[in-house]
């Protein structure tokens, strides 16, 4: 159960439960390094999942290559509002802008990557994403899903269910309510 959105966030759930881990900081894998040359982190280290595939850091990414001299048509979206959005850069994928295309590839390459690691140390039978980003639609699930397919462990015979929650957005607050009713 992965979050994206301002940053990355995941869950892991087995037999009911959520594995919290010695110190409740279990599966913090927007901190995951995927690129270990890549981006600078918030936090100290150099290519994290999130310092690339979050909705921030794609946004940033996508503005700083405009700001660069890169052609794009968000040229346009940051002059006219003075930032460029995650959801900017999928509408102007949607478009087929190809500054948008590289930017959501190296978004859906590092989620990808973290979903492949996270699969050789949980083995789950679906791997589900939920938060803001995902109103990014089908674009953003079909790129994870190709990319995560790549990579995916050959000798695992049984493919792995690739999904957006079914509570939406709002599936990560519902999921911690219930953490919360559980503990009392």
């Amino acid at each position: 159960f992965f979050t994206l959105g301002t940053g990355i966030g995941c869950g892991i759930v087995s037999q009911g439960r959520l594995i919290q881990g010695a110190t409740g900081n279990a599966a913090e894998v927007g901190h995951m390094i995927v690129e270990p040359s890549g981006e600078p982190c918030n936090c100290g280290q150099q290519g994290c999942v999130e310092a690339i595939a979050s909705a921030s850091n794609t946004a940033r990414r996508a503005t700083a290559a405009v700001k660069n001299g890169q052609a794009s048509s968000l040229k346009q979206t940051l002059d006219n509002n003075g930032e460029i959005t995650c959801k900017d850069v999928y509408e102007h994928l949607a478009q087929g802008d190809d500054l948008a295309k590289r930017i959501t590839h190296e978004t859906h390459q590092a989620l990808a990557i973290m979903c492949v690691n996270m699969l050789h140390v949980t083995d789950p039978a679906r791997i589900v994403f939920t938060g803001g980003m995902i109103a990014a639609g089908d674009p953003l699930l079909t790129g994870i899903r190709n990319e995560f397919n790549k990579r995916m462990w050959t000798l695992r015979k049984e493919s792995v269910e690739i999904v957006f929650a079914s509570l939406g957005e709002d599936a990560g607050v519902i999921g911690a309510a219930a953490l919360g009713r559980e503990a009392v």
